[in-house]
Protein backbone atom coordinates (compact mmCIF):
# COMPACT_ATOMS: atom_id res chain seq x y z
CA UNK A 1 0.00 0.00 0.00
CA UNK A 2 2.98 2.06 -0.28
CA UNK A 3 1.93 3.19 3.86
CA UNK A 4 5.82 3.04 5.41
CA UNK A 5 7.35 5.75 3.69
CA UNK A 6 8.16 8.04 6.46
CA UNK A 7 8.41 11.36 4.46
CA UNK A 8 4.64 10.91 3.00
CA UNK A 9 1.49 11.85 5.04
CA UNK A 10 -0.41 9.61 6.76
CA UNK A 11 -3.03 7.80 5.44
CA UNK A 12 -6.21 8.49 7.42
CA UNK A 13 -9.16 6.86 8.76
CA UNK A 14 -11.76 8.05 10.93
CA UNK A 15 -14.34 7.34 13.36
CA UNK A 16 -17.95 9.57 12.35
CA UNK A 17 -20.35 9.71 15.03
CA UNK A 18 -21.98 11.32 18.44
CA UNK A 19 -20.59 10.92 21.09
CA UNK A 20 -17.29 9.79 20.14
CA UNK A 21 -15.23 10.74 23.49
CA UNK A 22 -14.80 7.12 25.16
CA UNK A 23 -14.68 5.67 21.95
CA UNK A 24 -11.45 2.92 22.11
CA UNK A 25 -11.31 2.62 18.39
CA UNK A 26 -8.69 4.89 17.78
CA UNK A 27 -6.54 3.21 20.52
CA UNK A 28 -7.24 -0.02 18.92
CA UNK A 29 -6.46 1.11 15.38
CA UNK A 30 -3.76 3.05 16.60
CA UNK A 31 -2.13 0.35 17.98
CA UNK A 32 -2.50 -1.96 15.08
CA UNK A 33 -0.72 0.71 12.76
CA UNK A 34 1.96 1.39 15.13
CA UNK A 35 2.59 -2.54 15.83
CA UNK A 36 2.63 -3.20 11.91
CA UNK A 37 5.12 -0.28 11.03
CA UNK A 38 2.43 1.59 9.22
CA UNK A 39 2.50 5.55 8.33
CA UNK A 40 -1.32 5.95 9.27
CA UNK A 41 -3.70 7.62 11.87
CA UNK A 42 -7.25 6.99 13.30
CA UNK A 43 -8.82 10.05 14.60
CA UNK A 44 -12.12 10.19 16.27
CA UNK A 45 -14.95 12.91 14.81
CA UNK A 46 -17.47 14.43 16.77
CA UNK A 47 -20.09 14.72 13.41
CA UNK A 48 -23.71 16.09 14.29
CA UNK A 49 -26.50 14.80 11.86
CA UNK A 50 -26.03 18.54 9.94
CA UNK A 51 -22.38 18.18 9.46
CA UNK A 52 -22.84 13.77 7.64
CA UNK A 53 -22.82 14.85 4.42
CA UNK A 54 -19.50 17.35 4.16
CA UNK A 55 -18.05 14.54 6.72
CA UNK A 56 -18.47 11.64 4.67
CA UNK A 57 -17.19 13.64 1.28
CA UNK A 58 -14.08 14.76 2.44
CA UNK A 59 -13.08 11.40 3.09
CA UNK A 60 -12.58 11.30 -0.91
CA UNK A 61 -9.35 12.52 -0.24
CA UNK A 62 -6.80 10.26 -1.33
CA UNK A 63 -5.09 9.68 1.52
CA UNK A 64 -8.00 8.48 3.15
CA UNK A 65 -8.26 4.74 3.75
CA UNK A 66 -12.51 4.80 5.26
CA UNK A 67 -13.49 5.12 8.21
CA UNK A 68 -16.12 3.88 11.02
CA UNK A 69 -19.70 4.78 11.42
CA UNK A 70 -21.29 4.81 14.58
CA UNK A 71 -24.67 6.37 16.35
CA UNK A 72 -26.34 7.71 15.44
CA UNK A 73 -25.84 7.78 11.53
CA UNK A 74 -25.24 4.24 10.97
CA UNK A 75 -28.54 4.07 9.00
CA UNK A 76 -28.33 7.87 7.42
CA UNK A 77 -24.72 6.91 5.73
CA UNK A 78 -26.02 4.77 3.86
CA UNK A 79 -28.11 6.93 1.02
CA UNK A 80 -24.60 9.13 1.01
CA UNK A 81 -22.51 6.01 -0.08
CA UNK A 82 -21.51 4.49 -3.52
CA UNK A 83 -22.03 0.63 -3.43
CA UNK A 84 -22.69 -1.27 -0.52
CA UNK A 85 -21.75 -4.37 0.41
CA UNK A 86 -24.05 -7.19 1.25
CA UNK A 87 -23.92 -7.49 4.58
CA UNK A 88 -24.36 -3.64 4.67
CA UNK A 89 -27.75 -4.42 2.92
CA UNK A 90 -29.27 -7.20 4.85
CA UNK A 91 -28.45 -4.72 7.77
CA UNK A 92 -30.27 -1.27 6.37
CA UNK A 93 -26.67 0.00 8.51
CA UNK A 94 -22.94 0.85 7.45
CA UNK A 95 -20.85 0.78 10.49
CA UNK A 96 -17.79 0.58 7.57
CA UNK A 97 -16.61 2.67 5.19
CA UNK A 98 -14.05 1.74 2.84
CA UNK A 99 -12.40 4.59 0.04
CA UNK A 100 -11.52 2.77 -3.22
CA UNK A 101 -8.59 3.84 -5.34
CA UNK A 102 -10.68 5.48 -7.93
CA UNK A 103 -12.36 7.82 -5.33
CA UNK A 104 -15.52 6.10 -4.79
CA UNK A 105 -17.05 4.96 -1.21
CA UNK A 106 -18.20 1.50 -0.23
CA UNK A 107 -20.38 0.82 2.45
CA UNK A 108 -19.75 -2.10 4.47
CA UNK A 109 -20.69 -3.71 8.05
CA UNK A 110 -18.33 -5.89 10.03
CA UNK A 111 -20.79 -5.94 12.94
CA UNK A 112 -22.25 -9.37 11.86
CA UNK A 113 -17.97 -10.84 11.82
CA UNK A 114 -17.46 -9.11 15.04
CA UNK A 115 -20.19 -10.81 17.02
CA UNK A 116 -19.00 -14.23 15.43
CA UNK A 117 -15.58 -13.41 16.01
CA UNK A 118 -15.47 -14.73 20.03
CA UNK A 119 -18.33 -17.45 19.52
CA UNK A 120 -16.04 -19.66 17.15
CA UNK A 121 -13.73 -21.24 20.60
CA UNK A 122 -17.56 -21.29 22.37
CA UNK A 123 -19.46 -23.22 19.17
CA UNK A 124 -20.17 -26.61 20.63
CA UNK A 125 -22.04 -25.11 24.10
CA UNK A 126 -24.75 -23.62 21.87
CA UNK A 127 -25.02 -25.35 18.36
CA UNK A 128 -28.28 -26.75 17.85
CA UNK A 129 -29.97 -24.81 20.31
CA UNK A 130 -32.33 -21.64 21.14
CA UNK A 131 -31.10 -18.06 21.42
CA UNK A 132 -32.54 -15.07 23.10
CA UNK A 133 -32.10 -11.55 21.65
CA UNK A 134 -32.50 -8.88 24.17
CA UNK A 135 -33.28 -5.90 22.36
CA UNK A 136 -34.71 -5.11 18.91
CA UNK A 137 -33.05 -2.01 17.94
CA UNK A 138 -29.70 -1.98 14.82
CA UNK A 139 -27.19 -4.22 16.93
CA UNK A 140 -30.42 -6.47 17.42
CA UNK A 141 -30.57 -6.61 13.90
CA UNK A 142 -26.63 -7.31 13.46
CA UNK A 143 -26.95 -9.87 16.06
CA UNK A 144 -29.83 -12.31 15.19
CA UNK A 145 -28.91 -11.55 11.53
CA UNK A 146 -25.62 -13.47 12.46
CA UNK A 147 -27.71 -15.81 14.53
CA UNK A 148 -29.98 -16.90 11.71
CA UNK A 149 -27.96 -16.77 8.69
CA UNK A 150 -24.66 -17.11 10.13
CA UNK A 151 -24.74 -19.85 12.51
CA UNK A 152 -28.21 -20.99 11.59
CA UNK A 153 -29.34 -21.75 15.04
CA UNK A 154 -33.09 -23.46 14.66
CA UNK A 155 -35.09 -20.73 17.06
CA UNK A 156 -33.99 -17.27 18.18
CA UNK A 157 -36.14 -15.22 19.69
CA UNK A 158 -36.03 -11.70 20.02
CA UNK A 159 -37.16 -10.28 23.40
CA UNK A 160 -38.03 -6.33 23.98
CA UNK A 161 -40.18 -4.29 26.07
CA UNK A 162 -41.18 -2.51 23.11
CA UNK A 163 -42.20 -6.04 21.52
CA UNK A 164 -43.77 -4.12 18.29
CA UNK A 165 -40.22 -3.06 17.46
CA UNK A 166 -39.22 -6.41 17.52
CA UNK A 167 -41.93 -7.97 15.91
CA UNK A 168 -41.21 -5.79 12.99
CA UNK A 169 -37.54 -6.68 13.18
CA UNK A 170 -38.23 -10.34 13.03
CA UNK A 171 -40.62 -9.83 9.73
CA UNK A 172 -37.56 -7.85 8.03
CA UNK A 173 -35.51 -10.55 9.18
CA UNK A 174 -37.55 -13.84 7.81
CA UNK A 175 -36.49 -13.47 4.56
CA UNK A 176 -32.93 -14.57 5.15
CA UNK A 177 -33.79 -16.88 8.62
CA UNK A 178 -34.15 -20.12 6.04
CA UNK A 179 -33.43 -22.84 8.81
CA UNK A 180 -34.52 -20.98 11.58
CA UNK A 181 -37.81 -19.88 13.45
CA UNK A 182 -37.99 -16.17 14.24
CA UNK A 183 -40.28 -14.72 16.87
CA UNK A 184 -41.04 -11.61 19.09
CA UNK A 185 -41.68 -12.14 22.67
CA UNK A 186 -42.39 -9.46 25.36
CA UNK A 187 -39.61 -8.58 28.23
CA UNK A 188 -42.26 -9.08 30.69
CA UNK A 189 -43.34 -12.75 29.57
CA UNK A 190 -39.86 -14.24 28.34
CA UNK A 191 -38.79 -16.62 31.33
CA UNK A 192 -39.41 -19.69 29.80
CA UNK A 193 -37.26 -18.69 26.33
CA UNK A 194 -34.68 -17.64 28.86
CA UNK A 195 -34.70 -21.26 30.28
CA UNK A 196 -35.13 -23.05 27.08
CA UNK A 197 -31.98 -21.52 25.53
CA UNK A 198 -28.41 -21.72 25.00
CA UNK A 199 -26.96 -18.60 24.24
CA UNK A 200 -28.52 -15.15 25.46
CA UNK A 201 -27.50 -11.88 23.87
CA UNK A 202 -27.84 -8.60 25.76
CA UNK A 203 -27.79 -5.76 22.54
CA UNK A 204 -29.35 -3.19 24.70
CA UNK A 205 -27.75 -0.09 26.49
CA UNK A 206 -28.81 -1.72 30.19
CA UNK A 207 -26.01 -1.98 32.32
CA UNK A 208 -23.61 0.51 30.60
CA UNK A 209 -21.31 2.58 32.91
CA UNK A 210 -22.37 4.51 34.62
CA UNK A 211 -25.45 2.36 35.28
CA UNK A 212 -23.47 0.28 36.75
CA UNK A 213 -26.12 -1.97 38.92
CA UNK A 214 -28.66 -2.16 36.21
CA UNK A 215 -28.96 -5.53 34.36
CA UNK A 216 -31.61 -6.37 31.66
CA UNK A 217 -32.51 -9.70 33.47
CA UNK A 218 -33.61 -9.29 37.30
CA UNK A 219 -34.65 -13.33 37.79
CA UNK A 220 -31.03 -14.72 38.00
CA UNK A 221 -33.05 -18.43 38.11
CA UNK A 222 -33.28 -18.21 34.05
CA UNK A 223 -29.73 -19.23 34.40
CA UNK A 224 -27.89 -22.46 33.63
CA UNK A 225 -24.57 -23.60 33.56
CA UNK A 226 -24.74 -24.70 30.18
CA UNK A 227 -25.88 -21.58 28.73
CA UNK A 228 -23.28 -19.05 27.53
CA UNK A 229 -24.51 -15.19 27.88
CA UNK A 230 -22.71 -12.64 25.64
CA UNK A 231 -23.19 -8.91 27.04
CA UNK A 232 -21.82 -6.05 23.74
CA UNK A 233 -21.77 -3.60 27.03
CA UNK A 234 -18.05 -3.01 27.14
CA UNK A 235 -17.77 -0.45 29.94
CA UNK A 236 -17.99 -2.04 32.28
CA UNK A 237 -16.04 -5.42 31.15
CA UNK A 238 -17.83 -7.38 33.32
CA UNK A 239 -21.59 -6.23 33.25
CA UNK A 240 -23.82 -6.99 36.38
CA UNK A 241 -25.60 -9.29 33.55
CA UNK A 242 -22.32 -11.81 33.16
CA UNK A 243 -22.06 -11.48 36.99
CA UNK A 244 -24.61 -12.97 37.51
CA UNK A 245 -25.05 -15.73 34.90
CA UNK A 246 -21.66 -16.66 36.05
CA UNK A 247 -22.86 -17.21 39.80
CA UNK A 248 -24.91 -19.71 38.47
CA UNK A 249 -22.54 -21.46 35.89
CA UNK A 250 -23.16 -19.63 32.83
CA UNK A 251 -20.31 -18.98 30.37
CA UNK A 252 -19.86 -15.52 29.30
CA UNK A 253 -18.66 -13.24 27.31
CA UNK A 254 -18.00 -9.54 27.19
CA UNK A 255 -18.72 -7.11 24.67
CA UNK A 256 -15.02 -5.66 24.13
CA UNK A 257 -14.24 -9.12 22.00
CA UNK A 258 -16.86 -7.99 19.63
CA UNK A 259 -15.59 -4.36 19.79
CA UNK A 260 -11.77 -5.71 18.83
CA UNK A 261 -13.75 -8.39 16.41
CA UNK A 262 -15.44 -5.85 14.17
CA UNK A 263 -12.39 -3.67 14.25
CA UNK A 264 -10.25 -6.25 13.11
CA UNK A 265 -12.38 -6.54 10.05
CA UNK A 266 -12.19 -3.29 9.50
CA UNK A 267 -9.01 -3.23 9.48
CA UNK A 268 -8.59 -5.86 7.04
CA UNK A 269 -10.87 -4.13 4.23
CA UNK A 270 -8.75 -1.06 4.84
CA UNK A 271 -5.37 -2.48 4.91
CA UNK A 272 -5.07 -5.85 3.51
CA UNK A 273 -3.70 -6.63 6.64
CA UNK A 274 -4.82 -9.03 9.30
CA UNK A 275 -4.52 -6.78 12.81
CA UNK A 276 -1.98 -7.52 15.30
CA UNK A 277 -4.72 -8.62 17.61
CA UNK A 278 -1.96 -9.69 20.66
CA UNK A 279 -0.72 -5.97 20.62
CA UNK A 280 -4.17 -4.60 20.66
CA UNK A 281 -5.65 -6.77 23.73
CA UNK A 282 -2.26 -5.95 25.15
CA UNK A 283 -2.93 -2.12 24.80
CA UNK A 284 -6.49 -2.09 25.83
CA UNK A 285 -5.66 -4.34 29.28
CA UNK A 286 -4.49 -0.85 30.44
CA UNK A 287 -7.23 1.10 29.76
CA UNK A 288 -9.77 -1.07 31.95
Amino acid sequence: MGMKGRAAPPHLAFLLGDPVDQSLSPLIHNTAFAALGLNARYQALKVGPQDLVEAVANLRRGEVLGANVTIPHKEAVVEMLDDLTPSARNLRAVNTIIRKADGRLEGSNTDVVGFLWPLEEHANRFQGGNAVVLGSGGAARAVTCALVSGLRLPKVSVVARRVAQAEKLVRELEIISEESVLEATPLASASEALRACTLIVNTTPVGMAPEVDETPITDISVFTDNQLVYDLVYAPRETRLLRDAAGQGATTIGGIAMLVGQAAASFRLWTGMDMPVDSVWAALGDTF
